[in-house]
């Protein structure tokens, strides 16, 4: 037999079954499906878990009783949460006699049955003949057995008296999540006796909900309604403003101290809020509403998770009590502008501000800690400034990717920022600047520490950053590099403000990480009058760098040279007596460096250097033990300290080591006298010729200023800056 004619036999065979009427089991395929977990092989019970297939036509569920595995019949005695979730089509469903448990409501405890969620059509719940937990209304609300619990209200449920929900003296508790997703009801006339109102009972996911009210005459012992507003008896607790109320402004009242959990959610009709005398603010209390303009004021002690995320127009946010902003405090507002905050706050948690796209101002105080993860992604930084202050003993926390990806976000400034006496300096975490792609600059403080993940390949500052200037001071590394570069040609200009730093710690041989052929070649300008110490002589050398340094000062980087870095001086320094005063020249200064002032014997201003570069002061020499020199290299402030009067470089060129290796400009040739290893750098540190010869021609390079660094065989080398025209 042909297999086209067994495929025909079966069609037959179907077409049949269609025409006598047995198509339930035959087209099991294009009707609903469910799934089936949790297994108890003691008591033979099992839970629905989920669905799929086809939504019934008659828009009518009746869920099974029972479900068979292996031979073996279970009774489904439970509904998992999210097991009944998105069933768009369905408008009336029937709980079987077996089941006892909804999500989390069971056994006469009313929690929330975290079903029915995206059921807009669903208007009936009816429960099946012998269920001892669960009973419905003629109108078709989901109780508990007995009728003293609201257990679950259909999204779509209608009345024939219109759209006011009288509920039956009887109920004394409403389940969490009752009322969620409701678009029919505008006025919740409540049981007198409501004793239990669990976490905003979904009020506050209603779509259509105007007012409360009270079902008769008497008056309730455990809650109160003013202006359609429900609050405890007292008036001490507001529970919850109705999302749909016409009301532009609202002043809490004085006597409200606690404003619960969801109580102004999604209240798009309100503009401005009063809090009078409130304590305490809880999760969600605000998420969603339409708040414009905010002032906490300093009665408000406590705010909770998500207290004022996704205000749709909130633009400015003041804050005027010192407290704790909690995880998820005002994210996703996507039009916030500008947050003021008091001096004292002390705590931002996580995802805090995350998603305010629009978000450019906000006062980054020196003693916040900023420890919870993720604060500030995804906002519209354009520049983030800390302000100036003293960082806490123990250090500045901030948590994991605190900016990262902020598309606009250009430079990071924390150099404002003081250490104090054995201070521990800023944490760097993970993902910081992570994914901007227009940061350019970012200064760090005199001392930082940049922590990793043993677990998670994650850099401080990112893969590829779009870095150009970087500014450190003393700073460790815990075991992983800061940033990656995993292919592409980079030449980021460091600026090492190591003068007062708190430590002698400068890593910068870690600092920087590459792989795929990817190539780094950073120009590092450093300050200190030595960048190596006892222990570690070498761990500032970056393999490929060039090292700018001050004047006098180019035999204290020895070891940078050794490794074959070009070590070029910024500045000629040379201090003399003249006549028995104190006479100090800074000459043949690099292209951008501007001396901007000369002291003594660490305070002793001396001036600034004449023309020449010569500053003869009126000091006596004999009385001077050590000069510091402030300069600002293109445009950043530098500050060397020479501890002594020995420090010297040649006046005329800078003569990087004092060795006999001579180079010399004849037009355009570069000459060593001897044959030399030789490298041509561009004042960004690009290498622009290099070789192994007597002497170099230049004529292919472009008009302007380059650094010549040779070494010869005899192991002498020199390094001098010259101009091509």
């Amino acid at each position: 037999m042909q297999p086209y004619s067994s495929i025909f036999i079966n069609n037959e065979m179907i077409r049949k079954l269609l025409l006598s009427g047995c198509v339930l089991s035959a087209f099991a395929l294009n009707a609903i499906t469910y799934n089936y977990g949790q297994f108890n092989n003691s008591r033979k019970t099992c839970a629905l878990v989920g669905w799929g297939g086809q939504q019934p036509t008659s828009g009518k569920l009746v869920l099974k009783e029972t479900f068979e595995k292996d031979g073996v019949t279970y009774k489904v005695t439970s509904i998992a949460p999210h097991a009944l979730d998105n069933l768009t089509e369905v408008t009336e469903i029937t709980i079987p006699a077996n089941v006892i448990k909804i999500g989390e409501v069971y056994d006469g405890y009313v929690e929330e049955t975290k079903n029915f969620f995206n059921c807009p059509k669903l208007a009936i719940f009816k429960v099946a003949t012998g269920n001892e937990t669960f009973a419905a209304t003629g109108a078709g609300l989901l109780m508990y057995k007995g009728g003293t619990s609201i257990v679950r209200v259909p999204p779509a449920i209608t009345f024939s008296s219109g759209t006011t929900l009288k509920m039956s003296k009887s109920v004394e508790a409403i389940g969490r999540d009752a009322f969620a997703g409701n678009s029919t009801i505008t006025n919740i006339a409540l049981s007198p006796n409501i004793v239990l109102f669990s976490e905003g009972c979904g009020f506050s996911d209603m779509t259509a909900l105007k007012e409360f009210s009270i079902n008769g005459t008497e008056t309730p012992s455990d809650f109160s309604i003013l202006d359609g507003v429900l609050y405890d008896a007292k008036k001490e607790i507001l529970y919850s403003f109705p999302p749909c109320k016409t009301a532009y402004n609202f002043t809490v009242p004085s006597t409200v101290w606690n404003i619960s959990t969801k109580a102004f959610r999604n209240t798009a009709n309100l503009y401005e809020i009063s809090f009078n005398k409130v304590h305490t603010i809880s999760k969600d209390a605000f998420a969603n509403s339409g708040i414009t303009k905010l002032i906490i004021p300093s009665s408000v002690r406590k705010i909770e998770n998500g207290a004022f995320r996704g205000l749709t127009r909130l633009q400015e946010m003041t804050i005027e009590s010192k407290l704790q902003l909690p995880d998820n405090f005002a994210r996703d507002c996507k039009l916030l502008t500008k947050v003021t905050l008091p001096n004292g706050l002390k705590y931002i948690g996580h995802n805090a501000f995350k998603n305010c796209t629009r978000l450019e101002q906000f006062p980054f105080l020196p003693d916040i800690s900023y420890e919870g993860d993720s604060i500030f992604s995804g906002c519209g930084f354009k520049s983030v400034v800390f302000r100036e202050g003293v960082m806490p003993k123990e250090g500045l926390d901030i948590g994991e990717a605190t900016f990262a990806g902020n598309p606009e976000l250009q430079i990071v400034d924390m150099s404002k920022l003081a250490v104090v006496e054995d201070g521990y300096g800023s944490d760097v975490p993970l993902s910081y600047v992570a994914d901007c792609p227009k940061l350019h600059s970012i200064l760090f403080p005199k001392m930082a520490s940049f922590w990793a993940s043993n677990d998670r390949p994650v850099y401080n500052l990112g893969v590829n950053p779009s870095l150009e200037y970087i500014f450190l001071g003393a700073f460790s590394l815990s075991g992983r590099p800061a940033l990656l570069y995993d292919h592409g040609s980079h030449f980021p200009v460091v600026y090492m403000q190591t003068t007062d730093a708190p430590q002698e710690s400068w890593p910068l041989r870690d600092f920087f990480s590459v792989s795929g052929g990817a190539v780094c070649k950073p120009q590092i300008y450093c300050e200190g009058y030595t960048m190596a110490h006892d222990w570690s002589a070498t761990e500032y050398i970056y393999p490929g760098a060039s090292y700018f340094v001050p004047g006098g000062t180019a035999a204290n980087y020895k070891e940078a040279r050794d490794y074959g870095c070009p070590v070029i001086e910024m500045y000629n320094f040379r201090v003399s007596d003249r006549g028995g005063k104190l006479c100090v020249q800074l000459t043949d200064k690099l292209d951008g460096l501007m001396i901007r002032g000369v002291y003594a014997n660490g305070d002793i201003a001396l001036g600034t250097p004449a023309s020449d570069g010569t500053l003869l002061t009126d000091m006596a020499y004999q009385l001077v033990d050590n000069i510091t020199v402030e300069y600002n290299v293109r445009g950043a402030n530098m500050k060397t300290f020479y501890p002594d009067m020995s420090a010297m470089s040649g006046i005329g060129e800078v003569d990087a080591y004092g060795s006999p290796m001579a180079i010399t400009l004849d037009g355009k040739m570069v000459c060593f006298g001897n044959v030399a290893d030789y490298t041509v750098t561009d004042m960004a540190g690009r290498t622009v010729m290099s070789g192994k010869a007597e002497s170099a021609g230049l004529s292919s390079l472009a008009a302007g200023v380059y650094v010549v660094s040779a070494r010869g065989e005899d192991g002498t080398s020199a390094v001098r800056k010259i101009s091509v025209d």
